[in-house]
């Protein structure tokens, strides 16, 4: 088995036909899709068992109550047989023959552990290239990290792993932001990561996800997240990244700051950190806010 396609499946009946045959309507061969349907309440599960029986060597199905996003990626994880892993969110769907193209260049370069390609986002009657990546190859997990800003685009899918990488990792339950935990534990197991200018992945924006809702408590964990690692990827780009976040977040829940003091000098927040500190800063900045909201 060449590739494992991991689908999470919880009340998409409108776009699940839709992300199936994205990957069905390509020429792929020696690949599985299993769909985990994680407690639906509308007609997913039906439309799941439906692709099953149609394309029974291809695509298997497991039903469980729902326990979120997490623990349907560690399922299918779990009884995934291909050398590659992927993901896609069932409301999303892929360019045509996408994975072929990927898996040419794996077979050309046997040492790439993490391809990463590009990224369309569709909102509405909208799209929006996100992300387009150039064909580069990163030797290191830092590099990668910091040339390519990878930590605002740290999304399970997107990317195509050796299944190796997940032997000892799964996705941590009860998270939010549960990519960006575990994003920085793969690579720093990978020799080689790669992106490429090859397809796209279309993302259909959700502005009831947890992206567009995320509350205080969310972004705090998305900050925890990030402050796991920083320290290894320590760069003024990636600390002005978390200082918006923490930024949001003190002023939404006004709790302690997360965020350590570091100089840099490349822009005016970061200059107000070096001089002020971080809270100042964040009281500074929340004001500016306000005054921009009442002078609109």
């Amino acid at each position: 088995m060449k590739l494992s396609i991991i689908i999470p499946v919880y009340n998409t009946e409108q776009t699940l036909g839709r992300c199936i045959n994205s990957v069905l309507q390509s020429s792929l061969n020696n690949f599985e899709i299993i769909l985990i349907n994680d407690g639906s309440t509308d007609n997913s599960a039906n439309i799941c068992e439906s692709y099953k029986n149609s394309y029974p060597q291809q695509i298997q199905v497991i039903h469980q109550k729902n326990q979120g996003l997490s623990a349907a990626r560690n399922a299918g994880l779990d009884i995934s047989k291909g050398q590659y892993v992927t993901f896609i969110d069932s409301d999303d769907y892929i360019s045509k023959d996408l994975y072929c193209h990927l898996l040419e260049q794996l077979n050309v370069n046997h040492n790439i552990d993490l391809l990463e390609y590009s990224l369309v986002k569709k909102a509405q009657n909208n799209t929006e290239i996100l992300f387009n990546f150039k064909d580069s190859i990163y030797r290191n997990h830092r590099s990668y990290w910091i040339k390519t800003h990878a930590y605002i685009h740290a999304f399970a899918w997107n990317k195509i792993y050796k299944r190796e990488l997940f032997k000892d990792l799964r996705y941590p339950i009860g998270k939010k932001f549960e990519d960006v935990w575990l994003l920085p534990r793969i690579i720093q197991k990978c020799q080689t990561i790669a992106t490429t200018s090859c397809g796209y992945y279309h993302y259909d924006y959700n502005p009831h996800g947890i992206t567009a809702t995320a509350d205080g408590m969310a972004l705090q964990d998305l900050l925890n997240a990030h402050l796991k690692v920083f320290e290894q990827y320590q760069n003024a780009d990636y600390y002005l990244s978390l200082l918006n976040i923490q930024i949001d977040v003190f002023n939404r829940l006004k709790t302690p700051i997360l965020l350590p003091y570091k100089r840099y000098w490349t822009n005016f927040k970061l200059v107000l950190v070096s001089c002020l500190g971080v809270k100042t800063t964040c009281r500074i900045m929340n004001q500016l806010y306000k005054w921009r909201q009442r002078n609109r």
